[in-house]
């Protein structure tokens, strides 16, 4: 007997981040790592972050579809934001219940590199605003704010 899939529970692709089923389209990409310093700061932080959905990637590649199959290969601009977290953040923000979630002694054990200070060879320290800052010189905008002053040192 075939399975009526009208009856399924539609899929919510709005409440999916982009990257997660879809992949979010991209020619290259920018990876940011912050060090959780203060939970309830970054819980504010993370609130701010226009996540890029599941349901605007399909919504991108159909609009991508569309313009090829007019032949039309202009690039479409397809900017995107998703957040991920490692054991050791999802730890640092107090997620209950996440030591008896399934899986999680394999998330852990991949963790564990976590903290060694070891940083990819082409890894940039990028400051909030797009710059890289100088070395030794502390933020370089005319007038750091709080925010700068705080990515700086004591972290979001």
């Amino acid at each position: 007997m075939a399975r009526d899939l009208s009856l399924e529970p539609a899929f919510p692709t709005s409440d999916i981040q982009g990257d997660i089923l879809a992949g979010l389209l991209k020619r290259h990409e920018h990876l940011v790592f912050f060090r959780i310093a203060d939970p309830a700061k970054f819980r504010a932080f993370l609130k701010t972050l226009d996540l890029t959905s599941m349901q605007e990637c399909l919504d991108k590649r159909a609009a991508i579809k569309a313009r090829k199959d007019k032949g039309d290969e202009t690039v479409l601009p397809t900017p995107g934001l998703n957040v991920a977290f490692t054991f050791k953040g999802l730890t640092a923000l107090n997620v209950p219940g996440i030591d008896h979630a399934p899986g999680m002694d394999a998330f852990r054990a991949r963790s564990h590199v976590e903290g060694s200070g070891a940083r990819h060879p082409r890894a940039r320290r990028l400051h909030p605003h797009g710059r890289e800052p100088r070395r030794g010189r502390g933020c370089h905008l005319p007038a750091p704010g709080a925010a700068c002053r705080e990515w700086l040192g004591q972290g979001v």
